[in-house]
């Protein structure tokens, strides 16, 4: 079943399963792509926002907003595994191609959370700019780029020190960043 909205979709990569994010049950629904036939929706945290996978497809993470957690979601068993506690009113999630490290945007801390994807617990908390919204990694997984809404500004913190680096002025109100591959 899902929710009256759903808020957003990823893929595997293989291209077997859509998962779809329902912030109002607070649930993630698998969806088998060659069928459109729905799994069992599974219970997140509360208010779901954006989701992503690893590369390997093993493990998919929920960002729960309003309760400033990530759910790490066992893609094989599509049950959650953890609840990992991150800053306030998590955004956004961006996991490093090698699948180590997960980094979540928390738009109201102005911190981006670095989480081990092996132990399924936060690293470090980064201070950005105000109010990010959007991360992403760039393909050599050496960077993290941070649109910070509040205060027009894009921070890239460096992968391998988990350190914020000076900001990068770029207009009124960013809200999402990609790389071009």
């Amino acid at each position: 079943m899902l929710g009256a909205r759903p808020q957003a979709i990823v893929i595997t990569p293989d291209g077997t399963t859509a998962y779809l994010v329902n912030p109002v049950p607070g649930t993630v629904t698998p969806m088998a792509t060659a069928t459109g036939k729905l799994g069992r929706p599974i219970k997140v945290g509360n208010g779901p926002v954006s989701l992503a996978i690893t590369a390997d497809g093993k493990t998919a993470y929920a960002v729960n907003r309003d309760s400033g957690t990530v759910t790490a979601i066992d893609t094989a068993s599509e049950r959650a595994v953890a609840s990992i506690k991150v800053g306030i009113r998590p955004q956004d999630i961006a996991i490093t191609p090698d699948g180590r490290t997960a980094y979540v945007a928390n738009s109201g801390s102005g911190t981006v959370t670095a989480i081990d994807t092996a132990s399924e617990r936060a690293l470090a908390s980064i201070k950005v700019g105000e109010n990010p919204l959007g991360i992403v990694i760039t393909p050599d997984g050496k960077t993290a780029y941070v649109a910070n809404f509040g205060s027009g500004t894009v921070t890239p913190i460096e992968v391998a020190t988990n350190t914020a680096g000076p900001p990068i002025e770029v207009g009124t109100y960013p809200v999402a960043i990609v790389i071009a591959p």
